[in-house]
């Protein structure tokens, strides 16, 4: 049995505002470094928290890039030590590590607090609804209020302070990020995985003033407006080479035609289309199995 169904997406080439997902965007610190020493968790979920706020981004037909703007904010997610400025005592913070210097010692709390991140990157190729995602920077803001309030402990010293983060960091090597229509919404996802850096000025050796922490995980935001959904019939008949597909009208923007194998669907990505393609042979080697169902959607 073949059956197709009639849709078509097509996204025009437009800034767009991402509204993030707090539910499952959620970064963690993978490891980190205060003073040299490396930092463990403080305390039960200590180490991740969740993300909300707006990622912009400018998509165009196979091409997506990130101008700028986006406000990419953590929740604080506990209560954690030091207090503002390294002082004795809790306040809300986003991440709670801490370092020790030895089994013995105790141990040395550092809280981040603050956070916000833009995102920018030149344009990117679109395939398929994917898109490398290892040239994304992310960056604060230059009015960023990002801290590191931290203490440390040496052999007969000890010190409390606060760290600003500032600067840029670009995603790790060999990461992919994906733009999907679901149902009238586009949805990014976008894999992070980055380090970010302060100054641990009071350290007394030079070479150890700084912590810095790697952040993992994954950020997922929603378009806040619409898809447009312009209908396109499509029509199927078996020829010599195989099973062929016919638009009516012909799609406007590059598509992708996606397949299922049972209702409710899980659509998958078959064959990419052209834009102005009247139709599509999909050659007899190449069918799927029966039962199979057919859509058009645009090519992000």
């Amino acid at each position: 049995m073949i059956c197709c169904l009639a849709c078509c997406v097509t996204a025009s080439a437009e800034v767009k505002t991402f509204a993030i997902d707090s539910g499952p965007s959620r970064l963690s610190i993978v490891e980190g470094r205060v003073a040299g020493i490396a930092a463990v968790t403080q305390g039960e979920g200590s180490r991740t928290t969740t993300f909300f706020g707006n990622i912009v981004a400018d998509i165009s037909e196979g091409f997506i890039s990130f101008p700028g703007g986006s406000t990419i904010t953590a929740n604080e997610n506990g209560r954690w030590a030091p207090d503002v400025g390294g002082s004795p005592g809790l306040a809300p913070a986003n991440y709670g590590v801490q370092t020790s210097m030895s089994p013995f010692s105790a141990p040395n709390p550092t809280a981040l607090r603050n956070l916000l991140f833009d995102l920018a990157a030149e344009p990117i190729t679109l395939s398929g609804g994917a898109f490398a995602a290892d040239t994304l920077r992310f960056g604060f803001p230059e009015n960023s209020t990002a801290t590191a309030d931290y203490t440390w402990t040496v052999p007969f010293q000890s010190g409390r302070g606060t760290g600003r983060f500032s600067g840029t960091s670009i995603n790790r090597a060999g990461l992919v990020a994906g733009l999907a229509i679901v149902g009238d919404e586009l949805v990014l996802t976008i894999p992070v995985n980055f380090s970010i850096t302060s100054p641990v000025s009071d350290f007394p050796f030079e070479d150890f003033r700084s912590a810095t922490f790697q952040i993992q995980g994954q950020l997922t935001a929603r378009s806040t407006t619409g898809v447009t959904l312009p209908t396109v019939i499509l029509a199927t008949r078996f020829v010599a080479g195989g099973l062929e597909i016919e638009f009516t009208p012909a799609p406007t923007k590059a598509a992708l035609i996606e397949t299922a194998s049972s209702l409710p669907p899980q659509w998958v990505s078959y064959r990419e289309v052209a834009a102005g393609a009247t139709s599509v042979l999909i050659e007899k080697a190449h069918l799927p199995a029966s039962p199979a169902f057919f859509r058009l959607v645009a090519k992000p």
